[in-house]
């Protein structure tokens, strides 16, 4: 076991137990905390790799302050001045934008994950069709609309 998966043992402990007592798990246990894992580690590895971007946006921000001391006029100290705070709030929005596209496809991820694993989540979602059927229902030209 690795040891980012180390801190899901007490809820992979108590897992057989609420397996046998509700029967909620029609998979075999083992093949349901695999793809959990999976998807927690990748969750973790997108969470990472945005961090890591973020820290190098902003490396490079602070690498063009210095910039700033070189203006050899009032007008030109003003602009640098400005730019870099305006730089500054388009890092920080995409950052946000970023950080919410990640939960909302981590939302989606889940949401598909729980229900292929919960039969439970199949009775809920009867009443809507399921956007496969949907897409294979539609007529070549209303596609490419």
């Amino acid at each position: 076991m690795t040891a980012r998966e180390h801190h899901f043992l007490p809820a992979l402990a108590a897992l057989p137990l609420s397996q046998r007592a509700t029967g909620l798990m029609p998979q075999p246990v083992e093949s349901v905390i695999n793809s959990w894992l999976n998807l927690n580690i990748s969750a973790q590895q997108r969470l990472l790799q945005n961090q890591q971007e973020n820290l190098q946006a902003w490396g490079a921000w602070l690498q063009r302050i210095p910039q700033i001391a070189r203006a050899n006029t009032m007008s030109k100290l003003a602009e640098q001045e400005m730019n870099v705070m305006m730089s500054a709030g388009q890092l920080a929005s995409q950052q946000l934008v970023d950080l919410i596209s990640l939960q909302e496809n981590l939302q989606v991820n889940y949401s598909y994950w729980f229900s292929l694993h919960h039969p439970a989540a199949g009775l809920m979602s009867n009443s809507r069709p399921s956007p496969r059927l949907f897409a294979a229902e539609l007529k070549p030209e209303s596609r490419s609309r």
